[in-house]
């Protein structure tokens, strides 16, 4: 078995995911995703995914938003594993889910941003004033912000990506420090403090 993969969704992120952790050798997948997608709709998906790897890659890092669905992300990663497993029984894949690690934004990947305040008040010059992000609008929020200067996920967005602290934002965002908890991959970007935000 060989270096992590990955499969997310958007542009964004897969963009992100390349210039950061990936590489010629790191696969970075794309798979679809929308707040009417149920967790069995997703798991077939990703499960046709898992089954191009073929057992090749560990551990396949899973990223994709809760958008607007009832279900906290901890419920939408649990309910994943378990349609996931489901498929492997049936011979569809081959990954326990010992090999897959889950991250699930909440609502969106922008509320990752966000919940880096120091980066958002210093390179934007805006003041945050509410404290926890989590299950909000990330997305429209940072528009708002941002007033004149426009966001487009591909470009600013994955800017803001690049520049954020991702352990400072895991402080304010549950579901971001669960993710980066279970992260075991060679990602220094990722999982540590390398970059000197104010």
């Amino acid at each position: 078995m060989s270096r992590h993969a990955f499969i997310v969704e958007g542009d964004m992120e897969q963009i992100f995911l390349k210039k950061i952790c990936g590489g010629r050798r790191i696969p970075v997948l794309s798979v679809g995703n929308g707040k009417k997608f149920p967790m069995t709709t997703m798991a077939t998906h990703i499960g046709a995914l898992l089954s191009r790897l073929n057992d090749r890659h560990y551990p396949v890092v899973i990223v994709f938003d809760r958008e607007r669905r009832k279900e906290s992300s901890d419920d939408l990663s649990k309910t994943l594993l378990e349609e996931l497993e489901k498929l492997r029984k049936l011979g569809k894949h081959r990954y326990d889910k010992s090999k897959l690690r889950i991250g699930i934004p909440d609502q969106m990947i922008e509320n990752w941003i966000l919940a880096d305040h120091e980066y958002m008040e210093s390179r934007f010059g805006v003041k945050i004033k509410l404290i926890n992000f989590e299950g909000k609008h990330g997305k429209n929020i940072i528009r708002k912000l941002l007033e004149k200067e426009s966001y487009k996920e591909t470009t600013r967005g994955v800017e803001m990506l690049e520049e954020m602290n991702f352990l400072r934002a895991a402080q304010r965002s549950p579901s971001l420090a669960k993710f980066l908890d279970s992260l075991d991959i060679n990602c220094p970007r990722l999982n540590s403090d390398i970059r000197e935000n104010p």
